[in-house]
């Protein structure tokens, strides 16, 4: 009961306390508004994995020759790793190179020349369509160079459906965890440290209050505070920048609640290595920075 009434209390002095609220509550809400709107990496490279089934000289200095377009980041893989990346987001396209593939004019004999399969993000049009073009370019190059004619390579395109993951989507966890990193860390180091050099603890100590539940009160009102503070930023990004959840709330909020845990205990530890309130700023940032 008496855990239950400090906890409210502590809830209440925070919610009275402006700068605290700011910093916890408005100050994150601003980063995210900010870099949100400006909408970094809009466009970057085309992230390209390729499956050589061929693995002869040909195929090696295909690959090579797309790894020097600047535009495009090359990753070679298994065809199976490649396209789970490619349904995560972490691909724009993936080139599956066939056994037969060479550089040559096509024998009198052959139909039709060498295929590549080339699966596309449909999620990421824009970067699948210029990896596309810039993989033509080069086909018509090589071709240039080999007969002059007839394409020496034919491209087949297959569609994915995937995640389209934007800026705003990596952004807001970030956001996230450094909002509880700061409220476990920095909130409870200061907190206590102040409460140290005015007295406080040793008038609590004073009183039939026990040191557990006084721990006690500070863990419950910050694992609150986390869970309602994702809950407020979680919210507005869903409403503003309509931000992708992939997972389940639940474990969203599991994951805060343990996070939460570790960084009040790194809070704790600091709290009680440091004497005064500008020894804090220093050890927080040593803890935080990295």
């Amino acid at each position: 009961m008496q855990v239950t009434r400090y906890t409210l209390m502590l809830l209440r002095a925070y919610v009275r306390d402006r700068s605290a609220l700011f910093f916890s509550v408005v100050l994150p809400l601003m980063f995210m508004l900010i870099f949100g709107a400006l909408n970094f990496g809009a466009f970057g490279h085309v992230s390209v994995g390729i499956d050589d089934e061929a693995q002869n000289a040909d195929s090696a200095r295909f690959t090579t020759i797309l790894e020097g377009v600047e535009t495009l980041s090359v990753r070679k893989g298994a065809l199976a790793d490649e396209k789970a990346s490619l349904v995560k987001g972490d691909r724009d396209l993936v080139i599956v190179i066939p056994k037969d593939f060479r550089l040559a004019p096509t024998p009198a004999g052959a139909a039709t020349a060498p295929a590549l399969t080339v699966y596309a993000n449909a999620g990421r049009a824009q970067q699948a369509r210029v990896g596309q073009a810039l993989l033509a370019q080069v086909i018509a190059q090589l071709t240039f160079a080999v007969n002059r004619t007839a394409p020496v390579v034919a491209i087949r395109v297959e569609s994915v459906n995937a995640r389209d993951l934007r800026y705003v989507d990596f952004l807001v966890p970030g956001i996230l965890a450094m909002t509880i990193m700061q409220l476990g860390i920095s909130g409870v180091a200061f907190g206590l440290v102040a409460a140290k050099q005015r007295g406080v603890l040793r008038r609590i100590m004073a009183t039939p209050f026990s040191p557990r539940r006084f721990l006690a009160a500070q863990v419950v009102e910050r694992l609150i505070l986390a869970v309602v503070q994702t809950l407020i930023l979680l919210g507005v990004a869903l409403l503003v920048f309509k931000v992708q959840v992939v997972g389940s709330l639940p474990e969203l909020l599991a994951v805060t609640i343990l996070g939460s845990v570790l960084f009040l205990c790194l809070g704790f530890a600091l709290a009680g290595a440091a004497t005064t309130e500008n020894q804090v700023a220093p050890l927080t940032q040593i803890v935080t920075l990295p």
